[in-house]
């Protein structure tokens, strides 16, 4: 429990740094804002049989049983994915229009799936076309091609591995098909509004604030994770801002979304209580 506060409050340090407050405010206020609601649960054991027995699906007892059955599981630590996610930075202002597109392409594919073969491919073709991009220009004058042969660039469109568009018109997209944005508005992968308007929410629909939002995407990923992007949240504003925003807690999401289907020894039966082995995914859909 202490380790879960200490982090806590490091993280609501640095949210409040970038947006300029007092730490004590987000201690108090934000970071780990679920603990309040569910005050008595204290351990893996007690969150797992809490949703057993009221059947409750929400973010809230999602990401409380992240942090306490897996962030705290030494055995989970010592087997997690050695493979992070690729980062990529926002280019620079004499970036040409191809590798910007192609920074975006990248970012929303991590928002997407950050440790898919699809995020892998896409990142590692923005770092080509960014640092060499005469080869691209020697090769092909018209038309960017991914590996399997389809288009990536025709026109002004983009298009992921997959076949599906990225960017069509001034809008873009997941490779699953959904909208990333539309206008002003942000999507996160599942459909959900990650902004409208001034209004943040988080990826289960949940409306909340940006401290908030970013408080709650860093408890969940790691501290050199979160901190290079806030870092680049510093410096940036409108369209890259928002998309940082959207990538850090898209992964957020991700990362409590998925993590049985990675690692399925965390939920052994050795309780001999099946109802409290329910996969995480039917938690938070």
């Amino acid at each position: 429990m202490k380790s879960l506060w200490c982090k806590g409050w490091v993280f609501g340090s640095m949210v409040l740094g970038l947006m300029g407050g007092n730490s004590a405010v987000v201690q108090g206020q934000v970071i780990f804002s679920e603990q309040y609601s569910y005050p008595s649960l204290r351990t893996c054991e007690q969150v797992r049989n809490y949703r057993a027995q009221t059947k409750f699906r929400t973010r809230e007892l999602a990401t409380l049983e992240y942090r306490y059955c897996v962030q705290e599981n030494s055995y989970y630590s010592s087997r997690r994915r050695s493979v992070d996610p690729v980062l990529i930075s926002v280019p620079p202002a004499s970036a040409s229009e191809d590798c910007v597109d192609a920074t975006i392409l990248a970012r929303l594919a991590i928002a997407h799936s950050p440790y898919s073969n699809s995020a892998s491919e896409v990142s590692g073709f923005q770092q080509v076309l960014c640092n060499l991009p005469e080869l691209y220009r020697n090769e092909n004058n018209t038309v960017l091609e991914w590996q399997n042969g389809r288009n990536a660039k025709f026109g002004n469109s983009w298009y992921y591995p997959n076949g599906r568009k990225a960017k069509f018109g001034n809008n873009w997209y997941y490779p699953n098909g959904k909208k990333a944005t539309f206008g002003r508005t942000w999507y996160y992968p599942n459909g959900e509004n990650a902004r409208f308007g001034s209004s943040w929410y988080f990826p289960d629909g949940d409306r909340t604030n940006l401290t908030s939002l970013l408080s709650w995407s860093c408890g969940v990923l790691s501290y050199y994770d979160c901190q290079n992007r806030l870092a680049e949240l510093q410096t940036a504003d409108g369209f890259w801002y928002d998309l940082m925003v959207v990538e850090l807690s898209s992964r957020a999401y991700e990362e409590i979304y998925r993590y049985r289907s990675y690692d399925d020894y965390l939920y052994d039966d050795r309780d001999n209580n099946p109802d409290v082995d329910v996969d995480i995914d039917i938690i938070i859909n």
